[in-house]
């Protein structure tokens, strides 16, 4: 660790100020590499400061929380927490860990928004974050407020944990059965809470995933999934033999004209020998303009099936002058694929 404050800032700038003349008031903050600092005992990382735990609901939440208090150094007090139990006198803090709930059924959504408002509250008291505090050189690091959240997978289907993440100057994986070993005081390190705040990459696509279907309307796993077996139910409907340009619109090939848009999307009828090649050019244009229609109406059926429900879906403005929408639609289902595989 290259940078932390003096322990006594105030002494160290009377000092400055008595050597140079100048008042204590206009000296620059003493260097930030300055022996036995607020923010890192003289034994190793970390601040010989409180540090509380606050955690969710679930077996494994619990064994998370109690792992993170035995690998804290010994000179970082620390104290759990039950999300329940919090008070402005436990936020009075400048470090807070998060432990998510590993129950992420229905029942916790409301202890997903309990323990983001506790990370809202927390940093809205010191919104300086550690990416931006602890840095060679800043005077700042006393202002910091260190939030680390530990979330399983599954959680970021909700999006009051998501958000919390996003809040987290660090944030870790769990898993139930797993023991946690993510090493929370490595932020100490130099240039360390500068690379967390870049996501870990599967994080930052499951993120990014959520963004996108937000702009749909689609924020939880549960609204995810109605959406997705929609979009199923819808490809078993085409395969109806009284329609047969739907059920098999190319011939030997098992699959039908939605399920061409969403799984092969290259796939394309042998052009017919006996035809003209402004005929068979016609015939390419129709098989297209066919897959457009069915993403079209069924995208409009899911729009007028959930308008005015707690839970409305709506293709984003920026998609809706786009008269082929078949790639739309595939993203979307492989995104809501992605989204809901472990659920």
């Amino acid at each position: 660790m290259t940078a932390h404050d003096p322990a006594d800032p105030q002494a160290s700038g009377r000092t400055a100020a008595a050597e140079s003349g100048s008042p204590a008031d206009e000296r620059p903050p003493p260097p930030p590499a300055a022996p036995k600092g607020r923010w890192e005992h003289p034994r190793g990382r970390g601040p010989a400061a409180l540090i509380p735990v606050v955690y969710g609901i679930g077996v494994a939440t619990e064994a998370a929380a109690e792992a993170v208090m035995g690998q804290l150094a010994p000179w970082v007090r620390t104290r759990l927490v039950g999300v329940e139990e919090v008070t402005p006198a436990v936020l009075d803090v400048h470090g807070l860990v998060i432990v998510l709930s590993s129950d992420v059924g229905g029942r916790q959504k409301p202890r997903f928004r309990e323990l983001r408002q506790v990370g809202e509250r927390f940093r809205a008291a010191r919104p300086l974050t550690a990416a931006d505090a602890f840095v060679p050189g800043s005077g700042n690091w006393h202002r910091a407020s260190t939030l680390w959240v530990l979330y399983t997978d599954e959680a970021l289907g909700d999006p009051d944990a998501r958000a919390l993440v996003e809040m987290a100057c660090a944030s870790y994986v769990f898993a139930p059965g797993v023991p946690f070993t993510g090493d929370l005081l490595e932020l100490y390190e130099s240039g360390v809470a500068q690379a967390r705040r870049r996501k870990d990459p599967a994080e930052a696509v499951t993120m990014t995933n959520w963004a996108w279907l937000g702009s749909f309307g689609i924020h939880d796993v549960a609204f995810a999934t109605t959406i997705k077996n929609a979009i199923e139910a819808r490809c078993r409907e085409c395969d109806d033999p009284a329609s047969p340009k739907m059920a098999r619109p190319i011939p030997g090939v098992e699959m039908n004209r939605l399920e061409l848009v969403l799984f092969a999307p290259d796939h394309k009828p042998p052009a017919d020998p006996a035809l003209t090649p402004k005929e068979q050019e016609r015939e390419a244009t129709n098989f297209t303009a066919t897959g457009a229609r069915a993403v079209r109406l069924h995208l409009v059926k899911l729009t007028q099936t959930f308008a005015g429900t707690d839970t409305p879906f709506e293709v984003p403005e920026r998609y809706r002058k786009a008269k082929n929408k078949q790639p739309l639609y595939r993203r979307l289902y492989l995104t809501l694929r992605a989204v809901t595989a472990d659920s």
